[in-house]
């Protein structure tokens, strides 16, 4: 999956850049403001876009938090020896 989508990607961003890049001359740049004669506008729109999606889809995901432990709670470093058995040796050298 991973391997097509970086395809894809590869095959279909160099056209879309072009397109965006060349939108003005597309649709007749005398008709736009000066600031949005070169498609450069249309590019970093775009780019905005992507992120904005992103930061939605991120937004929306619901992730369930690890159920809690009851209890006295212990220190960090009886923590960190419970974590795994190679841990040992440095949560002996922290005190």
């Amino acid at each position: 999956m991973m391997m097509t989508s970086f395809g894809l990607s590869q095959l279909f961003a160099p056209p879309l850049a072009a397109l965006l890049v060349g939108l003005p001359a597309l649709v007749g740049a005398a008709r736009l403001p000066a600031w949005m004669r070169s498609g450069v506008p249309f590019a970093f729109a775009a780019d905005g876009l992507t992120f904005l999606v992103a930061a939605m889809v991120i937004a929306g995901m619901r992730i369930p938090s690890p159920p809690r432990r009851s209890g006295p709670r212990a220190s960090l470093v009886a923590d960190v020896r419970e974590a795994s058995p190679g841990s040992s040796a440095a949560a002996r050298s922290c005190g």
